[in-house]
């Protein structure tokens, strides 16, 4: 279906950005340990990595939007491939409003920097600090499984 192939080249657009960021890593890593710290200072000075991802995360999600509203406003369109275009829509909102509420109570106990994505099978939940508190993790593994519905096999949450 055409709404899978649109999907599926978002996903590949998020794969392509991680692997050129963890190639760029990787490569800076290699550098002399003071010059890869002098590039860590000024790449926090100039950007959080955190809230790059948040804007690049809400831009991909409008694009998104933009294409599964135009599957469902199309007149050429099956009724079938309007119905998965809605219901991708709504699962889209679903899973934003989870996101949002988890980061924000996450904001309130305390974390600077906090990123969740869910997904369909999976939720991730990266951490600037905390990660390595198990009071803490038990409190947002908890949290996440009561507002997405998932299993706690399906959790990660990983310190950065």
């Amino acid at each position: 279906m055409k709404w899978e192939r649109i999907i599926e080249g978002i996903g590949f657009m998020f794969s392509a950005a991680a692997v050129l960021a963890a190639m760029f890593f990787s490569w800076a890593a290699n550098d002399s340990p003071a010059a890869f710290e002098d590039m860590s200072v000024a790449a926090s000075v100039k950007t959080n990595v955190f809230e790059e991802f948040r804007l690049e995360r809400t831009r991909v999600r409008e694009l998104e939007t933009v294409q599964l509203t135009q599957l469902m406003n199309d007149p050429g369109v099956n009724e079938e491939t309007r119905l998965e275009a809605a219901r991708a829509l709504n699962e889209m909102g679903r899973q934003m409003e989870a996101e949002t509420t988890i980061e924000g109570i996450l904001k309130m106990r305390g974390h600077e920097d906090a990123v969740v994505t869910v997904h369909a099978g999976s939720v991730n939940v990266v951490l600037k600090t905390g990660a390595d508190d198990k009071n803490e993790c038990a409190f947002i593994l908890d949290l996440v499984l009561r507002e997405t519905g998932q299993t706690a096999g399906n959790v990660k949450i990983i310190g950065v």
